[in-house]
């Protein structure tokens, strides 16, 4: 905690339960994956989430669960190869909806993703272009939301230090990608549903586990 300095956080959590939703809304095969790259409590929470997310959408999905590396080796962040050998695994056991929680070593798990023409789930950014038609989707954190809101703060001069400021659906913070390169696959009951529950998530009707804050 220093005085001159603003923190932000995202709720990723919220993010991963509406991914995890529209994973087992679109899985024929009802099993679906999720690929984390180490096992530190922020991938927890992403995990966490995507598990609620699915259960939510339909408790009878199956999810399968690897990490690349363990704490403290944090390799699994930053290996493709790694990535894409594990996502063929899931893809060659049944699972047709796998998401990567991994920084780069996602992009390994985006390729097995279209060679098998299976789907993937991207993460933080706008991951869709990568494999087009394949990225069923990306869970955003939106730092452009959140630079211009802290900004504007501090125009305002409003922005404080020693201050963590959150962002989720509340506010912007978090969304899933407009889906352009899969909307058209995607039946629009289900893009009712996915949108539904994120406004339920921004008012709070639906309440998603953040072990974060349970563990402080």
């Amino acid at each position: 905690p220093l005085e001159n300095v603003a923190s932000t956080t995202y709720t990723s959590h919220e993010g991963s339960f509406v991914v995890g939703a529209l994973a087992a809304y679109i899985s024929q095969t009802k099993k679906v994956g999720m690929l984390c790259g180490v096992d530190i409590p922020i991938i927890k929470s992403f995990l966490k989430g995507f598990e609620e997310g699915l259960a939510y959408a339909d408790p009878a999905v199956q999810l399968t669960t690897e990490y690349v590396s363990k704490f403290p080796d944090f390799s699994g962040f930053g290996n493709p190869q790694r990535g894409y050998e594990l996502a063929n695994q899931l893809y060659e056991q049944g699972v047709d909806v796998i998401y990567a929680a991994a920084g780069s070593t996602g992009n390994g798990v985006i390729q097995a993703a279209s060679e098998q023409q299976k789907y993937v789930i991207g993460v933080d950014s706008d991951q869709d272009y990568l494999a087009p038609g394949f990225v069923l989707t990306s869970m955003m954190k939106r730092l452009d939301v959140s630079v211009i809101n802290l900004c504007q703060l501090f125009i305002e001069g409003k922005l404080t230090g020693n201050t963590v400021y959150e962002y989720g659906y509340k506010n912007g913070g978090i969304s899933i990608t407009d889906m352009k390169f899969t909307k058209e696959k995607i039946p629009a009951d289900i893009l009712e549903k996915i949108r539904a529950i994120e406004q339920k998530i921004a008012v709070g009707e639906i309440q998603v586990t953040n072990i974060l804050t349970e563990q402080q």
